[in-house]
């Protein structure tokens, strides 16, 4: 009985011996293969973050541009002239103009909006001087693009898209509404806002100042006719 006890009290140095090496081995191949589940796990995570709050700012972005737009469109009295690049050969803009004075001794003011695509960024420019309704547009988009106020970045396409009716007896043209399409791109994740706004005043339209110059002239007689 007493070696029994005494067998007991007093194990053997095998009955306590640690893991083994093969053991060893097989714990850490375990808490490696759980490390990378979880990294993997966090690193899609991290990327469903990154992807998310890409497409937010884009959306953000956009609807801070249309909204700006939006503000400055529908408040527009005068005319409008605007660019259209159905083949991607030049850039697209928008022009307003607004009145300041009588038809007798108005002086206008301009508002310009074009997409510079080689930059990705459409830019804003008030013009302060007394604008002259005369000859093509164009100078004015370039002078908008060299100095203009960036309003967005990222675009990769830009539309305006002028809706009106024309008086088949005068050939005035009155623009009820102005459409923007306006799609931003970064890293590969893209959003697409659209926005039609609807003028309170009445507004002229046409392709470009000379014929939007005559269209005001013939609006302003006809008026004065009127009147008289």
């Amino acid at each position: 009985m007493h070696s029994i006890i005494h067998k007991k009290l007093h194990k053997g140095p095998g009955n306590n011996r640690g893991f083994t090496l093969i053991e060893l081995i097989i714990s850490i191949a375990i808490l490696a293969v759980v490390m990378v589940a979880a990294l993997g796990f966090m690193g899609t995570g991290a990327n469903l973050y990154t992807r998310n709050s890409i497409q937010i700012g884009l959306q953000n972005a956009s609807e801070q541009a249309l909204t700006q737009m939006d503000q400055e469109i529908i408040d527009t009295d005068t005319g409008l002239v605007w660019k259209q690049a159905e083949d991607n050969t030049e850039a697209p803009y928008l022009i307003l103009v607004n009145r300041t004075g009588g038809p007798d001794s108005a002086t206008y003011t301009v508002e310009s909006y074009a997409f510079d695509k080689a930059s990705g960024k459409i830019y804003y420019k008030k013009s302060g001087d007394t604008a002259v309704l005369s000859g093509d547009a164009s100078g004015i988009v370039s002078d908008t693009v060299a100095t203009g106020h960036v309003l967005a970045e990222n675009v990769t396409a830009v539309t305006f898209t002028p809706f009106g009716e024309q008086d088949t007896t005068t050939g005035i043209r009155v623009a009820r509404n102005v459409t923007i399409t306006l799609t931003m791109e970064k890293r590969g994740l893209s959003y697409t806002g659209k926005q039609t706004t609807a003028f309170r005043n009445r507004v002229l339209y046409g392709q470009d100042f000379s014929a939007l110059s005559d269209l005001i002239t013939k609006d302003a007689e006809r008026f004065k006719k009127k009147d008289s």
